[in-house]
């Protein structure tokens, strides 16, 4: 034990010997002095976080994909249990996974980027784009902050699709609402209530703008330009067949099955890791998919009837932690994935979670989560 602290002792005369040398040298080098003290501190804040983690790790039996990081510095990133259960096949940092609500900021996302270039406009109605919608003044800015006052499409769509071995598209979707006209729950910008029916319509309105599928702009326009090796649209799955991808599951840890309602975009249907999320959220930052200002713009509240701490953009959430830090977020929960999305804008603490096990649980962990965030 002697022997040990020797050794330590003098590994930190060692370090301190060689920053006064520094110092003797350069007497203005401050930055050398920040950067030991940082290096430190940093060294502090891996302890506190991997103390957390382990936590969730083992009492929770969190199971996915997580990465933490502050600005351009991980922390943490780890692949933790299976892509699938039954078959014994472990996860990797590259197994991609739906990303389930949260692909809705990719969604708004690509009509910021046809905003800016003048094809479209928030305040343009959706029947510009399809004559035939049935409901008058819903606009594109009632779909991006949950004001339409449409139905969930799940709730109508089983009443009218009859082809349940096939899954739902979009077109498909934007006939039905056109032909079977599902009453509205609310009128257009009535209230707040968060819809993924609009999402789908937002997709359906960048394919009819750009003349492409939602899957080729999405890749073309954003995950290309973040470098997004590992994300893809779930419609084209099937064109990497070697990809890695997880698998839903139960709380049990059975494979969930397949449901022809997954074949929607817009509102879900992103498949991704970690860090190509890092990637996305860095190339946010540094302004290269949209500009500054559009980007303000988009995690600023819309609602004024909710409190502005808890409140929609377009495409994220928008709240504080406890000590009133403002935060952007987004959650996701689809057949057996669960995904959350946050990050803290007064320092760009960002934090990805990505799990393929329904598991309520998963939700009442967002204070832990919060917690990790708090320790760096």
């Amino acid at each position: 034990m002697r022997m040990k602290i020797y050794v330590l002792t003098a590994m930190i005369l060692m370090q301190i010997g060689s920053l006064t040398a520094q110092i003797n040298t350069d007497k203005w080098s401050v930055a050398a002095v920040n950067a030991y003290y940082d290096s430190i501190n940093d060294v502090k804040k891996m302890g506190n976080i991997n103390t957390a983690f382990d936590y969730l790790t083992t009492s929770k039996k969190f199971n996915g994909l997580v990465l933490i990081s502050k600005r351009d510095k991980i922390f943490i990133h780890k692949a933790i249990g299976y892509a699938n259960f039954p078959r014994k096949i472990k996860l990797t940092t590259n197994t991609m996974f739906e990303l389930a609500s949260v692909s809705k900021q990719f969604t708004a996302t690509s009509i910021m980027i046809l905003q800016e270039r003048g094809l479209l406009n928030y305040s343009d109605s959706v029947t510009k784009f399809f004559p035939d919608f049935p409901y008058k003044g819903i606009t594109i800015h009632h779909l991006l902050c949950h004001r339409s006052g449409m139905q969930q499409y799940y709730n109508f769509a089983p009443k009218y699709w009859k082809y349940k071995n096939l899954d739902l598209s979009n077109d498909s979707l934007m006939s039905m609402l056109a032909t079977k006209k599902p009453a509205l729950i609310s009128s257009p910008n009535q209230k707040y209530e968060y819809n993924n029916t609009g999402y789908c319509v937002l997709a359906a309105i960048v394919e009819k703008i750009s003349k492409k599928s939602f899957a080729d702009f999405v890749e073309e326009e954003i995950f290309v330009k973040c470098g997004m090796k590992n994300t893809i649209v779930c419609t084209k799955l099937k064109t990497r067949p070697s990809a890695p991808v997880a698998v839903g599951h139960t709380a049990n840890r059975r494979i969930r099955a397949h449901t022809w309602l997954s074949g929607t975009t817009g509102d879900k249907g992103v498949y991704s890791t970690a860090y190509d999320l890092y990637l996305w959220d860095k190339a946010l930052r540094e302004h290269k998919i949209i500009k500054s200002e559009t980007l303000i713009n988009a995690i600023s509240g819309k609602s004024a009837d909710q409190p502005m701490e808890n409140n929609y953009g377009y495409g994220w959430h928008l709240g504080k932690n406890y000590w009133g830090t403002p935060l952007v977020y987004h959650g996701g929960l689809w057949n057996g994935f669960n995904t959350l999305f946050i990050r803290r804008l007064n320092d760009d603490v960002f934090i990805i979670v990505l799990s393929n096990i329904t598991n309520w649980s998963f939700s009442r962990q967002s204070g832990s989560w919060l917690d990790i965030i708090d320790a760096i």
